[in-house]
């Protein structure tokens, strides 16, 4: 189970496509809907799968099977407290319309509220409706992680239809949802049926910082092979800086983390995908690339991590003029950045994101 207490901050480094912010557009839903504060806005595209894998249901609200609800406008959002998964991979509801036809709208999953950090979005979803007629649909969000969020905002923007798009009311009610007034407050105890599903386990890889006594240089690895080789040298000796990351290649909304060697440094760089294909068009470089190391969430334009992900790992770097002497060191403890800084480094700012972290000095 999930604790409100952990620590949480935020991993990924350089370059991506960006997802733009979306105005809250509700010409089906009849209300008029204030646009949402922006928060963290995930600078990566979401990666969904092809065929998705079901996930076990982690949070639900007696979604129905018959045509005895109520209607709720679909600018109302749906409020979740006390979610133990560690992802979101679909999210079910169900709607009515006043007229039939295509309606078109985009998922948005916040952390909190419709003013909290965006964790993700769905590609914009076409549902046909036939008036007056439920049905249950399935949005999906390519299993995105939610790192320890505990309690979520489902909002619909980006709203089309030739009618007004309802949620229908929950079966039964529940203690674990609200709905929210148009504007995202806090508003009735009125429950929208709905089902979550996503991750039960924590998909986590702990990033551990070695420095290299011969070489005067920095190194960080996730990976526990690399962690027991190191730990038998006494070359190579633990710095006691660790932070935990999302695992690789797992998550939608989570960017992987590419390592690269110098063989004229004699060190290490850490990019993503983006990075990653631009270092391997250019030869000139002469970085060997040694694949995917860990995941990672990234920073916004500002360099902020979202609140699901909180923990800036900074990146300084030895631009020195001998080259056989240059190094990046990565580390989300501020004191050590300072004193890089202080030595020389250049300061780089935020890289990563990371869920948590360890700082015993």
């Amino acid at each position: 189970m999930k604790s409100a207490y952990s620590v949480r901050r935020v991993a990924a480094a350089l370059l991506a496509a960006c997802v733009a912010s979306t105005t809250l557009v509700s010409t089906a839903s009849a209300e008029a809907v204030p646009t949402p504060a922006t928060g963290y806005i995930p600078l990566i595209p979401i990666i969904f799968p092809i065929y998705p894998i079901i996930k076990p249901v982690q949070s639900t609200c007696a979604l129905r099977d018959d045509s005895a609800g109520t209607n709720w406008f679909v600018s109302r959002d749906i409020r979740i407290t006390g979610y133990n998964g560690w992802s979101v991979d679909s999210a079910a509801v169900r709607y009515e319309a006043s007229v039939s036809g295509n309606y078109k709208f985009r998922m948005v999953l916040r952390h909190t509220n419709r003013d909290g950090d965006i964790i993700t979005k769905s590609e914009v979803k076409t549902i046909a409706m036939t008036a007056g007629v439920q049905k249950n649909v399935t949005t999906y969000f390519g299993n995105s992680y939610v790192g320890n969020a505990l309690s979520l905002s489902i909002s619909h923007e980006e709203v089309t239809g030739p009618g007004i798009l309802y949620m229908v009311n929950a079966a039964g009610s529940c203690t674990n949802t609200t709905t929210s007034d148009v504007d995202g407050s806090a508003g009735t105890a009125s429950d929208i049926g709905f089902e979550l599903r996503g991750d039960s386990s924590h998909a986590t890889n702990t990033v551990v910082e070695y420095f290299v006594v011969s070489l005067n240089k920095f190194f960080v690895t996730a990976y526990a092979s690399d962690q027991a080789a190191l730990d038998a040298l006494p070359d190579f000796q633990r710095t006691g800086r660790t932070f935990r990351v999302p695992a690789k290649s797992t998550y939608g909304n989570v960017t992987d983390v590419y390592r690269f060697f110098s063989p004229d440094a004699v060190s290490h760089v850490y990019v993503d995908k983006s990075g990653h294909d631009i270092i391997v068009a250019n030869p000139a470089f002469n970085l060997n690339d040694e694949g995917i190391d860990f995941g990672s969430v990234k920073p916004d334009a500002a360099g902020v991590c979202p609140s699901w992900a909180p923990v800036k790992i900074y990146r300084s770097y030895n631009n020195a003029p001998t080259v056989n002497q240059r190094n990046h060191r990565y580390t989300n403890n501020v004191p050590d950045y300072a004193s890089m800084t202080s030595i020389g480094w250049l300061g780089e700012g935020p890289a990563f994101c990371a869920y948590s972290a360890t700082n015993p000095f």
